[in-house]
């Protein structure tokens, strides 16, 4: 029987496992091509569904907890007049800021753009219902894919 570590690994190598093909599908409203793990900011795993006409749907996985948070925020900050909006009720802290949701929880935190041509408050709307269903897949939580 594999280890919680082990689990945690898993979840961790597998992001594309936190948010699924049909949830993309959803969101974009429109088929998507395979995700495609990746490597993000500082080792993130990445997880990017690519839909029509330049339509996506990125989730960042990083570890690192509240330093490793606070840290990116401040990296977004310094490379661009970000305006940080807090999120009230979502995770242990919660921001939108330049179009994507930004959220911390535990040892992770977590990050979901969502690259579709609609207005900001139905993109943080959006982003806020799938990162209520991230929160519980977190590998934190014992979870497997």
């Amino acid at each position: 029987m594999p280890t919680i570590f082990a689990l945690n690994l898993l979840a961790i190598s597998a992001g594309a496992c936190l948010i699924t093909r049909p949830e993309a599908e959803k969101v974009l409203g429109a088929r998507t091509a395979e995700e495609r793990p990746l490597k993000g900011y500082r080792g993130a795993e990445v997880c990017r569904y690519a839909g029509p006409a330049d339509q996506s749907l990125r989730v960042e996985l990083h570890t690192g907890g509240r330093p490793a948070f606070e840290s990116y925020l401040r990296a977004f900050r310094s490379i661009q007049d970000a305006k940080y909006n807090p999120v009230r009720g979502l995770g242990e802290q919660a921001v939108f800021h330049f179009s994507q949701l930004t959220v911390l929880q535990g040892e992770y935190f977590f990050v979901i753009a969502i690259g579709r041509d609609i207005p900001d408050s139905r993109r943080l709307e959006e982003s806020v219902a799938l990162a209520r269903k991230v929160i519980p897949r977190l590998p934190w939580r014992g979870a497997g894919c």
